[in-house]
């Protein structure tokens, strides 16, 4: 989604926090009950704010290395996690769902 939108992705190797492992996400601007949740993780590339398309606002975000972790468009229903909302571990079902009723409210 990101790259369609003209932004980019950057590489991290297996040992960078983000492949086969569970970790936090934050959101200071949740409306959510609390700010920070766990989601599972098994990809090798990330988006940060430099590379985020300009089309695209951050929505959750990995304190140990500020990658973003979900996005939505700022003006269609479109939506992107880096996580495996249908695997085992962690919130992501959890916060899909809540993504999805929040924005069609």
């Amino acid at each position: 989604i990101n790259t369609f939108f003209k932004g980019k992705i950057k590489f991290v190797d297996i040992g960078g926090g983000h492949n086969n492992t569970i970790h936090e996400i934050v959101n200071d601007k949740s409306s959510f009950s609390s700010e920070k949740y766990n989601v599972n993780s098994y990809h090798n590339f990330i988006i940060n704010n430099e590379s985020l398309s300009g089309d695209l606002m951050p929505l959750w975000t990995c304190p140990f290395d500020n990658s973003i972790e979900a996005f939505r468009h700022k003006v269609h229903n479109i939506f992107g996690v880096s996580w495996h909302p249908e695997r085992k571990g962690g919130d992501g079902l959890f916060l899909v769902k809540n993504m999805i009723d929040k924005r069609n409210k």
